[in-house]
């Protein structure tokens, strides 16, 4: 039990694995992810930082990892999240030849505050002329 435990709660290198489509794949194992994610009375749902296995400050990604335990079989799902700011997005959409044409704070076109939880970026690739 002990090795089994250690290797749940060993730290990879960043995308080290990636696993998260098998959250999806699966009929039974989608349906479960999805009321969790949809229950706003689990934790879970809301991804607490207190849920979210390992961070990655240098490359600015967090390892969200679960080890679904079943009667048959054991999977680990490895789920990377890379996170930007607004200067490095944009930075990357001007590479792609896309333009910003708004800045957000959500989905919902909230104002842009710098001190927020999340930002979106609407942008679009020229025309050719």
């Amino acid at each position: 039990m002990y090795q089994t435990l250690k290797k749940i709660n060993a730290r990879p290198s960043p995308f080290e694995k990636y696993t998260a489509e098998a959250l999806w794949t699966d009929p039974h194992t989608s349906s479960q992810v999805l009321s969790y994610y949809l229950n706003a009375g689990i934790d879970l749902s809301s991804r607490k930082h207190a849920f979210i296995d390992f961070k990655y400050d240098d490359v600015k990604v967090v390892l969200d990892k679960y080890t679904i335990i079943e009667a048959d079989r054991t999977r680990e799902v490895y789920n990377w999240l890379q996170h930007f700011d607004t200067e490095t997005l944009q930075s990357e959409f001007r590479v792609a030849g896309f333009d910003r044409e708004a800045l957000f704070g959500d989905v919902a076109g909230s104002p842009f505050s710098p001190e927020g939880q999340a930002f979106v970026i609407v942008a679009r690739k020229p025309q050719a002329s």
